[in-house]
């Protein structure tokens, strides 16, 4: 469909089918497309200023490098905070204080939970690929469906990847002694294996009694397992943050 014009007349609306004269109403002689520009407007507007605004401040500071304008803010604070000291305004000084002291713990909390929850994805990953190359599984096709089934545990003092149930709650493994005796992802594995719905994921499927071979694609062992290596580096790196408390450790 071609791209309709915002305002046309009656010999250009006449020569437009039917469906696309139904996006026009008339205004006088002229038939306008029926939409309200208003809010895009508005938002144009308000870009316009801050834009604006920004341009302003900026002219400002001249021809200064970003290290010179910092210095300028610096030394702006500090001469703003002299002069409080001066007047006596201790409260607007604690407050001001607080307030740079709760960002600094915010911007720590981010970075933190950044890392952590890369490094736990890590060990999530790490833990279902080795299960499913164990089992001669495609981890291309495997990865989505035990990942998506699966998060880290807090065990006694250590974290492990268990499996999880269809309402959230961690699965006990077969033959399970104690509250605590998680399924681990090679069991799950092995569930899949046995199943006929997934036979073709891995090299022999056994769930219908059938054999289907699956080729080996050397390339993709390679990559595979070029994968497992990364992620046991990143894992060591988590158990290292972990023991250093830069981590901290998963808990229900």
């Amino acid at each position: 469909m071609a791209k309709l014009e915002h305002t046309v007349d009656l010999a250009k609306f006449n020569t437009l089918d039917t469906n696309a004269k139904g996006f026009y109403v008339q205004q006088g002689d002229k038939f306008v497309l029926d939409v309200d520009t208003t809010p895009a407007l508005t938002a144009l507007e308000a870009e316009r200023q801050a834009r604006k605004a920004l341009e302003t401040k900026l002219a400002g500071y001249g021809d200064m490098t970003p290290e010179q304008v910092k210095a300028l803010n610096d030394a702006k604070a500090k001469a703003e905070r002299e002069k409080d000291f001066a007047n006596g305004n201790f409260e607007k000084i604690l407050a001001e204080e607080r307030e740079k002291h709760q960002k600094n713990l915010d911007l720590r909390d981010q970075g933190e939970k950044r890392l952590r929850d890369s490094l736990q994805q890590a060990l999530i990953d790490s833990e279902a690929v080795r299960a499913i190359t164990a089992l001669k599984g495609n981890p291309e096709l495997l990865m989505p469906l035990v990942t998506s089934r699966t998060k880290l545990q807090t065990v006694g003092d250590r974290e492990v990847a268990v499996v999880i149930g269809d309402k959230g709650g961690p699965r006990l493994k077969a033959g399970a002694k104690s509250a605590e005796d998680f399924m681990p992802i090679s069991e799950y594995v092995a569930e899949l294996k046995a199943d006929k719905r997934y036979a073709g994921a891995f090299e022999s499927g056994v769930g219908s009694g059938s054999r289907t071979n699956v080729p080996t694609n050397p390339t993709r062992a390679a990559e595979v397992a070029d994968r497992q290596a990364k992620m046991d580096r990143v894992v060591t790196q988590l158990k290292e943050a972990q023991a250093e408390g830069r981590v901290a450790r998963v808990s229900e």
